[in-house]
């Protein structure tokens, strides 16, 4: 609330500005005309005078001062507001406070809904967001290695991982947690715990995750390899975007949300962990949001993506 205080104490001081400026300009132009006005007034009488008299004489004694009459007609100051030149700072101003606002509602509503206060899609829609927007915070990711199952190969160069569809090592149970590894999966290497983020990624036309998670999961269980809930998404610890070929769903905590719509070869990822904000993006010049998750992110999240056999992501470097 202080910062949106402070953002409108600003535009605020910043018009004021502008206003004197222009009042100023204003004044300025309004005596130069009046000057002018009571020069021309005397050019006037004068002109009428020497029209009067009929003395040829007396015409060509004043006609030099007839030629200077083009040659100090000045112009006057405009009183026009030069938009490239003018309120430079204004629109910055204003975005973000737009901005913040739209944070502080997301916020809002989200503490509504972990109180159990259900609303309407429609009151919750998100405010209208561009690529050129989302860039601003763009964060380049890079994959852990010591995370990767042991089924996946890590380009370093490309920022890419493929999975080749064998074992490139025995398979252990160790890991970033427990489970991590009973599928096809790798974190980045950064967590995030404040402020806003973004990233993209390529993902190849097959089965593929793509989300966030804690760095936790449920124990250990003495059931079978791959047990479904240390997948991205069935788990209370991580939210995703899945790809299965045919159709994109998100998942949380072994929740599926069908989507409409088809393959996006570019995702985008915008995570806002003050205002509890998670978004899916599909990229194609501009971006088109898929589906936003409401949540309260306690702990550091850490980018991650499942990528099944045969399967490529790659995150993208700006």
């Amino acid at each position: 609330m202080q910062e949106v205080k402070h953002l409108q104490m600003k535009v605020l001081d910043f018009v004021d500005k502008e206003e004197a400026a222009a009042l100023g300009k204003l004044g300025s132009s309004i005596q130069q005309s009046h000057n002018r006005l009571l020069k021309l007034e005397g050019d006037s009488i004068w002109l009428r005078t020497l029209l009067a008299n009929r003395s040829d004489q007396q015409f060509l004694q004043e006609f030099p001062r007839l030629k200077h009459f083009s040659d100090s007609m000045e112009p006057l100051m405009g009183t026009n507001c030069e938009e490239e030149q003018s309120f430079l700072q204004l629109p910055e101003t204003l975005e973000e406070l737009r901005s913040r606002l739209a944070d502080m509602g997301l916020s809002f509503i989200n503490q509504l809904l972990l109180k159990g206060i259900k609303m309407k899609s429609y009151e919750v829609l998100p405010p209208a967001v561009d690529r050129k927007t989302l860039l601003k915070c763009y964060c380049n990711l890079n994959f852990d290695p010591t995370t990767a199952s042991e089924e996946l190969f890590l380009f370093k160069e490309t920022h890419s991982v493929l999975n080749l569809g064998i074992l490139l090592e025995p398979f252990t149970a160790g890991g970033p947690f427990p489970g991590f590894k009973q599928w096809p999966q790798v974190l980045c290497s950064r967590g995030l715990s404040e402020g806003r983020h973004y990233w993209e990624a390529e993902v190849s036309n097959s089965w593929v995750c793509l989300g966030v998670t804690y760095r936790r999961s449920p124990p250990l269980s003495g059931r079978p390899r791959r047990n479904i809930v240390y997948l991205l998404g069935r788990n209370p610890y991580s939210w995703c975007l899945e790809w299965d070929s045919l159709k994109f769903s998100v998942w949380h905590d072994n929740t599926q949300t069908v989507l409409h719509g088809g393959y996006h070869r570019t995702l985008g990822v915008a995570l806002d962990c003050a205002a509890g904000c998670l978004s899916f993006y599909g990229v194609a010049g501009g971006v088109s949001l898929l589906y936003r998750f409401l949540a309260s992110f306690l702990e550091p999240l850490y980018p991650a993506v499942m990528v099944s056999s045969g399967a490529l992501v790659t995150l993208k470097q700006v």
